[in-house]
């Protein structure tokens, strides 16, 4: 298959999509699972415990209730904690509780428009502009085409020409814009996210033509960012633990990091460096120090410790804003000088 990108509604409804995709995730994450040395003193302990029936699948090779599962994520727990399908989340349920989730969603949008230019900030009642002019602003800010992959049942959100917009599909957006400033010095810019939830920020990024992406993250949310980014983008794009062609975007767990030895122009981290165990946040701070120049972070600080509690290196640049998406979160840029090129 060619890197033409295609629908991704035709993507994910292709037959044969379960039937390759699925051994893949089972291979990777056996072989993950088995180097995992464990969650520490986190949260996630406790969240990835709760998908003990996609663990127990996997592990037995039980093709068929894996695929079931992946397909059908609102009758799991696997996307808890980063994204919104989910059996333990309450979604919307009447009428009136959709559209107010639907005005939340347009004035998030409102809000990403006007934080990359796309609309002016002092502009006359921007809520009167319908989702669908304000994503074709936002292409002219972006040079592509934006959509919202939904191949996924009962999503809920905003729904659109383009497909429903949820507010994590709109963070993705304003962390490829940032990426993409973050990285114009470099014509192949080289990107490593560690913790990506679905993976949708990865998703963008390729469509905005960055080839050269890494993920990191625990071997439950590595299932995650495969079955979505395996269903909406052709195959040969992505490459999972274990494989030996590798993919323009790829997809490692937690022990791939210290083992590598890469330089990258970007390094990110977005809603989980400071619910990871201290220590393991710290080693990924080194790691951090030493691969590349410029960290972007959004955190929030109200858990028991912050990223800027874990900066305590010399020579550092840090540009600190709230975060303009989600209330209660701190957008961080810090400019590093590494120690070795």
């Amino acid at each position: 298959m060619s890197d033409t990108l295609q629908s991704a509604d035709a993507l994910a409804s292709d037959p044969h999509k379960d039937a390759a995709l699925v051994p893949r995730i089972v291979a990777a994450y056996k072989s993950s699972v088995g180097r995992f040395h464990g969650h520490g003193n986190s949260m996630w302990a406790k969240l990835n415990s709760m998908n003990h029936d996609i663990h127990t699948a996997a592990i037995e090779n039980n093709l068929g209730l894996l695929s079931d599962l992946l397909r059908n994520p609102h009758r799991t727990d696997l996307f808890y904690g980063f994204d919104f399908l989910a059996r333990s989340l309450a979604m919307p349920s009447t009428d009136d509780e959709r559209a107010a989730h639907s005005r939340a969603l347009h004035k998030i949008l409102v809000d990403l428009c006007e934080v990359t230019g796309a609309i002016k900030a002092a502009a006359a009642n921007p809520e009167n502009l319908t989702a669908e002019v304000l994503l074709s602003r936002l292409d002219e800010v972006f040079g592509f085409r934006i959509d919202f992959p939904n191949p996924f049942p009962f999503e809920p959100g905003l729904r659109t020409s383009r497909g429903i917009i949820s507010s994590r599909a709109l963070a993705a957006l304003y962390q490829t814009w940032r990426i993409k400033t973050l990285t114009m010095a470099s014509d192949q810019p080289k990107v490593l996210e560690i913790g990506a939830g679905l993976g949708r920020t990865a998703y963008y990024s390729y469509k905005a033509g960055i080839r050269d992406y890494t993920i990191i993250d625990l071997p439950m949310a590595n299932i995650a960012q495969a079955n979505f980014l395996g269903r909406v983008l052709p195959a040969r794009t992505i490459s999972l633990a274990g494989e030996r062609d590798r993919g323009k975007i790829r997809i490692e767990d937690v022990t791939w990091a210290p083992a590598a030895d890469e330089p990258f122009d970007l390094i990110m981290n977005i809603d989980s460096l400071t619910e990871m165990d201290r220590g393991h946040a710290e080693r990924y701070m080194e790691i951090i120090k030493d691969r590349t120049g410029v960290f972007f972070s959004v955190n929030k600080e109200t858990n028991s410790f912050s990223v800027k509690e874990l900066l305590s290196v010399t020579g550092k640049t840090t540009i600190r804003n709230k975060y303009c998406l989600r209330a209660g979160y701190i957008e961080e840029i810090i400019f590093l000088r590494p120690e070795r090129s």
